[in-house]
């Protein structure tokens, strides 16, 4: 697969090549660590769902820098209060910034994901989650997220096993654990680890297809220009077991490596833009490959008050390689068009 590794290098050199040029950035703009504090107190949904599933959190206030120093080279280094003021949490599009909430804090979120490709005369989807978190400390959160979803084709496709249907609606459940290995303020970058196990009921006419997954995802991100600039690389890894009610089963994967910039330009505004490259396999270690594809577009996200949030991202399909098999068109793998909507208030 030659392309497929040439995207891959592509996306991970151009992020890494960003988060790279931080400590630089800072060096010219030292006026910037002087600012005053951004008063942001935000929240979360896969879910990533990575996708598509309602695992957020909540941007907000960091703790004083204070508290948090361990030696006075630390605080020189490290202190918070000069490398950022915001939480980095959701201030990206469809991936996220590697923090979380203060401790005790609970979040109502809402996702929406709309799909749009090439296929036949119209083809839309929509995946939805609606979800609450928790942050039992100030270095993790916990949430669980109701998955609604549907998907609607006029023309004929056609399913794994064969089946032709013209509308299909889901739903589901996912649970999420998220905790930070190292904030800014302890290290030149934040660290997250997040894992979000998932189930859905799809039906489609007669045929009905039951999803059990996981999506486990690496987030780190780095202040380019304090309390302006932010870069942001994730990498997650997505397996999932399609059982249908005809008996018949399939193991995929999806694996995405992303990367994102978020500038502030008001005191509750950031815009920015991401790029992500997604494989698809038909087996869990990565065997059975079926395509890969490169997404760019977008990103925006304001804060609403000190509780509430709305972001925007959108994602176009700029480059795609993938096998056909015999009755499938060709845009049947990637969508052509995503569109993120997320908004949450917390509390």
């Amino acid at each position: 697969m030659p392309y497929a590794k040439r995207a891959a290098c592509l996306c991970s050199v151009a992020v890494s090549g960003v988060l790279a040029v931080a400590s630089p950035l800072r060096a010219q703009e030292p006026a910037a660590t002087n600012s005053k504090p951004a008063v942001i107190s935000e929240k979360p949904p896969q879910a990533g769902r990575s996708s598509r599933k309602g695992r957020r959190g909540k941007p907000h206030q960091e703790a004083a820098a204070s508290g948090r120093q361990t030696s006075s080279v630390r605080a020189k280094s490290y202190s918070r209060a000069k490398i950022d003021e915001v939480n980095t949490w959701l201030i990206f599009g469809f991936i996220e910034g590697s923090d979380v909430g203060d401790k005790g804090e609970w979040t109502l979120s809402h996702d929406s994901f709309v799909r749009s490709a090439a296929r036949g005369p119209a083809f839309a989807a929509w995946d939805g989650g609606f979800g609450i978190g928790y942050s039992p400390t100030n270095r993790a959160v916990i949430s669980l997220t109701a998955t609604p979803s549907f998907e609607g084709n006029a023309g004929a496709t056609s399913a794994p096993n064969g089946a032709n249907g013209v509308s299909a609606h889901a739903l589901g459940a996912s649970a999420g654990f998220k905790y930070q290995l190292f904030r800014r303020d302890e290290a030149p970058m934040g660290l997250a680890i997040q894992i979000s196990p998932y189930w859905q009921r799809t039906t489609t006419g007669p045929l009905e297809q039951t999803t059990l997954g996981s999506e486990v995802r690496l987030l780190a991100d780095r202040v380019l220009v304090p309390d302006r600039w932010f870069a942001a690389l994730n990498v997650a890894y997505q397996p999932h077991h399609d059982a249908y009610s005809d008996g018949s089963s399939f193991r995929k994967t999806t694996a995405e490596i992303s990367g994102a910039v978020s500038r502030k330009v008001l005191n509750n505004l950031f815009v920015g833009a991401e790029i992500r490259h997604v494989s698809k396999y038909q087996g869990f270690a990565f065997e059975g490959w079926t395509g890969d594809a490169v997404y760019a577009g977008p990103t925006a996200f304001m804060l609403l008050g000190e509780q509430g949030y709305v972001g925007v991202a959108w994602s176009a399909r700029i480059m795609e390689q993938a096998t056909v098999n015999l009755g499938q068109l060709p845009d049947d793998t990637f969508d052509r068009h995503q569109l993120r909507l997320k908004a949450g208030i917390s509390f």
